[in-house]
Order: structure tokens, then sequence, then C-alpha cells
């Protein structure tokens, strides 16, 4: 990356060669798929390592971790590759903040910015996008008058001379007192500090992702705490209560004393329930004991990957797809290998590509459908070809089918290659009630595995988790032997609501759209427009108050795109549709 090279050069003295820290940054520069991101860690970080790396190792590390704002920056040139002057810019733009306080003269060793989410029962006053900027020196630069309660920001002088770890420790003891009293919640402060200074993650951290969706979800918070409306169309989750029987059926199961440890793949009446479901459901055919039920999908996810993809090996995912295959399969140590779905092929996999991409070393293919983020669903003939392609070349199949009951297709149904014969052998299924019934809070998901794997997929959930909490499982068995005009009246009300989302986004100069065939979202082309994903994204929700995610947060075949989920009212989405149009015209 030119850039990159052009920084740490400007940084590092003459004949020093690059660092173990300054080769990992590049690294993960290089691997960032947001351009908004990519540039603080390139001007930000980068900088840091080379000013003082112990400092910056620790911040980087808490950063990949919380997902939330934890950068650190080195004071370079004036202007504006100086990065001090690009973290104040992107900070402004970011909060809506025009009056910041400006910059000390003096040379600036360090600058810290946090971001501090809301805390429960807080006054949005006290938390509201919290950030704070120390240019942190000797400890007597440390004074009161440079803690600026208004705006929450602190800006300190730094004195010319190195800071040191030692240093850096003591400063922030001595800021401590202003951050209780001027800036933070009551001990809020504490756990900023400490890890700042002390806490120091594994490598592999480093490799594991996060979702997007909740860093664009804070940033439209701090947008309404500062009184600004915003259209949430950013979280996948049903905007639809649990159904009543559902939920009382979790209150008897409590007042019954269902409190305690539970077998780990579930409890018996649950397997036996899923295993009854999807047999009257036309799915499958499967006896309870390869039925494992997790606290939500995601454990099934994480299980599988780490039970079959070793150091070395490949997993193909689809991208754009759920981020969470890439970051799981790499903080796995495998080799994660995206396959294209491309708007050409209705965003579903092109089984001639997906051969081409399949090496000696691939032993896992996940597939998802309906999809999230395109909204697209696998037809039958592409479960035929994807099943023939797994049995040619010894592959297992990770189907992901958590929105297989959301579906407008005219076509007979779901399809799967569960139905093919042969894979049910080697296939996992990944389900759950989240989305089904709306019920994304109660933590509820269950896989269906090959005889094989039961146990040791068991063996994780014991290390990990023990079990899914018993209440839950038997609001579980309600929810899958209940009515289903709760699931049916959703669904039609999603089908509406795609309706006029894939209508008013076709309607909107430089925007076309392709019809979702499940799934509550839609993945519009914005090539017409002009400007990458990132930049309308960012643009829509700092100036039209529409929330979505570009589509690089799902891989980077998603550049071009966006996500708007409409799990949302009508009245919002059409209040978001003309919000997007007047943005482009």
């Amino acid at each position: 990356m030119p850039e990159l090279t052009a920084l740490l050069d400007r940084y590092r003295p003459e004949g020093d060669a690059e660092t173990a820290d300054i080769q990992r940054v590049r690294t993960l520069v290089e691997a960032a798929a947001d351009p908004y991101r990519r540039e603080l860690l390139l001007h930000v970080t980068a900088s840091a390592l080379i000013v003082h790396p112990p400092t910056a190792r620790v911040l980087l590390r808490w950063h990949q971790r919380q997902q939330a704002w934890l950068q650190v920056g080195g004071h370079g040139d004036p202007g504006e590759t100086d990065p001090l002057a690009i973290v104040a810019r992107e900070a402004e733009e970011e909060t809506g903040l025009a009056d910041l306080v400006p910059w000390p003269d003096g040379e600036i060793r360090h600058v810290v910015i946090v971001s501090v989410p809301p805390g429960k029962g807080e006054p949005a006053h006290e938390h509201a996008d919290v950030r704070f900027f120390m240019a942190t020196g000797t400890p007597d630069a440390i004074r009161p008058e440079n803690a600026h309660a208004p705006l929450r920001w602190l800006s300190l002088p730094a004195a010319r001379d190195t800071t040191s770890e030692p240093n850096l420790r003591e400063t922030l003891t001595r800021i401590e007192p202003l951050l209780h009293s001027r800036l933070l919640p009551l001990y809020r402060h504490r756990l900023i500090i400490g890890a700042m200074v002390s806490i120091r993650l594994a490598d592999r951290m480093a490799r594991l992702g996060t979702e997007s969706a909740f860093e664009v979800l804070a940033r439209a918070r701090a947008i309404e705490d500062a009184g600004r409306k915003v259209i949430h169309l950013e979280i996948g989750e049903p905007d639809f209560p649990t159904a009543p029987h559902i939920v009382e059926a979790a209150v008897e199961a409590l007042r019954a004393g269902a409190t305690h440890y539970v077998p780990a793949p579930g409890i018996p009446p649950l397997r036996q329930a899923v295993a009854a479901f999807l047999e009257r459901t036309g799915r499958m055919r499967v006896t309870p004991d390869r039925v494992v039920v997790t606290p939500g999908a995601k454990p099934i996810m994480f299980f599988t990957i780490l039970a079959m993809a070793g150091e070395g090996d490949e997993v193909l995912y689809p991208d754009p797809g759920f981020p969470m295959y890439e970051s799981i399969v790499s903080f796995a140590g495998a080799v994660p290998v995206p396959v294209p779905l491309r708007e050409r092929n209705g965003f579903r996999i092109d089984t001639g590509e997906l051969e081409r991409l399949i090496t000696d070393r691939s032993r896992l293919l996940i597939i998802n459908s309906p999809h999230n983020p395109c909204g697209s669903a696998l037809t039958r003939e592409d479960c035929e070809a994807i099943a023939a392609i797994a049995l040619r070349h010894d592959l297992t199949v990770l189907t992901d089918e958590v929105y297989w009951a959301i579906r407008y297709g005219p076509g007979p149904g779901h399809a799967s290659v569960l139905d093919v014969d042969g894979m049910p052998d080697r296939t996992i299924l990944l389900d759950g009630w989240s989305k089904t019934f709306a019920m994304t809070g109660w933590r509820l998901g269950f896989g269906v595995f090959p005889p094989a794997l039961v146990e040791p997929i068991t063996r994780l959930a014991i290390n990990s988790v023990s079990c899914t909490s018993a209440f839950s499982q038997y609001a579980a068995i309600a929810a899958l032997e209940g009515p289903w005009d709760p699931v049916d009246q959703m669904v039609a009300e999603f089908r509406r609501r795609r309706d006029i989302v894939v209508a008013g986004l076709n309607e909107i100069p430089g925007i076309t759209c392709l019809e979702p065939q499940g799934a509550f979202y839609a993945f519009p082309d914005i090539t017409g427009t002009g400007q990458t994903s990132a930049d309308l994204q960012a643009r829509l929700l700092t100036e039209a108050g529409v929330a979505a995610l570009s589509g690089p947060s799902f891989g980077r075949y998603g550049e071009g795109f966006l996500r708007l989920s409409y799990a949302n009212s009508v009245e919002n989405i059409r209040f978001a549709l003309e919000a997007i149009r007047a943005q482009l015209t």
C-alpha cells in the first residue's frame, strides 16, 4: 500500500528496518474493508507504533477487542496529513461538534481517542458519544484548566521529552480525577485506564472481526442523542414482538423451577421437538440425537469451524456474506476463501466459479440461503450443483438457513442441499429461533450434525457455554409446536415492505435494486451515484438521517452496494426513501 509505505518512511529513522509491530499494522490496514477505518488505522495507528510502540500495542488490541473507537496517534508535520489534524477532522464530522477545542501549542507525543458507550440508567448528557483527547507528556502537563467539560474534550499540552510507558502510567493516574469529576460516569474511567496500561491480548485477537452494524448503530445513537432523527435500516432483527404463547411458556418454566443446569446439547424434549419440526415442515428427517441446541446460532458456526478447520485449511464462504464467516475462519487459523456472489447471477453462487476455487486444502463450504445481505435464495438446481461439487471434492457443507421461513419466491418452497441424496451425512444445518419467531434477544439456536460431529461439538459447548438456559428451551418448544399464524403474518408484512422498498429504490436516480427472494434486506446497486459504498453510507447517516450498511461491510465484493433492512415500519421506510432521494437529486 503506497500511502502506508510513505507514512512509515516519514516516521521511521533512515536505515531502520520495519519492526514486527509495524508489519502487523501494515497487514491490518491492508485487510480493512471499510475505507473510513482504513484511513484511521493508516494515519493514526501506524504513526503511533513508531512514536511509542508499547502504548500503541495496548490500545490497538483494545480497539480490536471492543469494536468501539480506541486509537493512538503521534504528532507529525503540520498540515492535512498530520495524524492529529485527520483525527480532529474525522471526530468533528463524526460527532457533529463544530467548535472543537484547538490543539495547544508545543509538541504532542500521543493522542488518545476513546468512545464510551452508554451505560444503563445514565443520562444522555453524561455519556453521549463521549470522546476525549489526551496529549500525554510529563505528568506536570495535567492541569484542570485543560479539561473542557461542556464539550467533554480534554486537550493537554505535552513536554518535548520522549514519553515512556511508566510516564504514561503516571500521567493517566494524574488525569483520573479529571475524568472522574468532569467527563465520565462513576468508575467508567477506571476500566478504560486499566485497559490502556495493562491489558495485553493474544495475537489471534487481531484476526477476530466484528459486525459493522453495531458500529453504525452506535454512531446513529449519538446523532439521536444530539436531538436529530435517524431511521434505522442497519440492524438485522425482526421488529415484531415474540408471540405471547412463547413468552408464557418461558414464564411457566421459570415458575416450575427451570433455573438449573441442563444437558449441554439441549434438553431431550427440545431436541425431539426440533427433529419433529424439521420433518413436519418437509426440511429433513433426523433423529433427535443429532440435534445440538446452543445460546444463539453463532455458536453452531463457531463450533463447526473450530472443529473442522485447522491451521492452513481452506474454508469457502459467500462474499458478500455474513461477516462472521470470514472472522471466525481467520480466528481459527484457517484460510478464508471468498466465493463471489454477483448481481448478474442474482447474488447466487456461480457453481463453475466455486469449483475453480477448490484446492486440495479445501475442507468446508459455507452457504447461506435465504441470504444476508443480498436477500437472494438458492434454487433447487443450484443446490443440486453445489451438492455434486461437495461430493466430488469430499467437502463438508455448513448450510446457514436461519432465514428459511422468510421467503417470498413463487417456487415450490425452500431449497436446500439437504434435499440431495448423500448430503445429510456431510452437511451441518444451522438454524434458530431469532428470525423465524422474532426471538433475537432470547439467544436460541440449533444445529443438526452428522453423527461423527455431535460429540466434538458437544465438547466445545461444555468448554464454552456449558448449556443453553433451561427456561428458554421450554419457550423454544412452544415456538416450534405452537400456532404458525404469527410467523405467516410477519412474513406477509415483510413482503409488503419489500415491495415498497424495491419500488422506491428503483425510482431514485443512480440506484437499482433486485427483488429479494427472502430474508428482510434490500441490497441496492449504488454505482450509478458515482459514490463509493462507504461514502454514501456515511452521507446518508450524517446528512439524511438514514442508517444503512455499506456493501464492503460484508466483504470486498460488496463494493458498489448498500444493505438496507426493512425491519421497520412502512412509515419510516417511506421517510427513508424520500430522504435518500433528496440527497441524490
